[in-house]
């Protein structure tokens, strides 16, 4: 299991939901052929502070290459959206996957796996939840909106200036 001090959870993608969303309905069409970097983000809308991100997770999820240049698993994408976005979360999370089958999976063990409660290891909980949700895989044990009410939760927290642990 990755720990703080461990590498490999650099490895995992933490975009927002919701900016994956709106690029993965941009370049899911069959005819996107065009390079997916931070010019083509701030083309489509996403934010100047938020198109790094996502261009990261579609590298990691080897959807594009190194120069932003669609793969064949973005075409294969193309054609079946679902199953090929349920093979490629099997490969990238196998180790999550062998610990915890999706049927006994649970929040806390999502949130154990990335490592310490940051910032940054919770989103990478929520981007690996909502790239289930994409890819069919159901998690019976987690609301799929349990993750966006607890961000919704601690923001309202902070705007009244209460922010405690749960």
């Amino acid at each position: 299991m990755p720990t703080k001090s461990n590498p490999i959870i650099r490895k995992y993608p933490f975009p927002a939901a919701k900016t994956m969303s709106a690029v993965m309905e941009r370049i899911r069409r069959p005819n996107w052929n065009l390079p997916i970097d931070a010019k083509m983000m701030d083309k489509i809308g996403i934010a100047s502070n938020n198109q790094a991100k996502p261009v990261a997770a579609l590298r990691f999820l080897e959807l594009i290459d190194s120069a932003g240049m669609p793969t064949a698993k973005l075409r294969d994408l193309q054609h079946n959206y679902t199953s090929t976005l349920r093979q490629i979360a099997d490969e990238k999370y196998a180790e999550l996957f062998s610990i915890y089958s999706p049927e006994e999976m649970t929040r806390t063990h999502i949130e154990k796996y990335f490592g310490p409660p940051t910032q940054v290891n919770e989103r990478r909980a929520r981007f690996f939840v909502w790239l289930c949700r994409e890819a069919g895989i159901e998690l019976p044990n987690l609301k799929y909106n349990e993750a966006d009410e607890k961000q919704k939760k601690t923001k309202h927290q902070k705007s009244n200036g209460n922010l405690q642990g749960e």
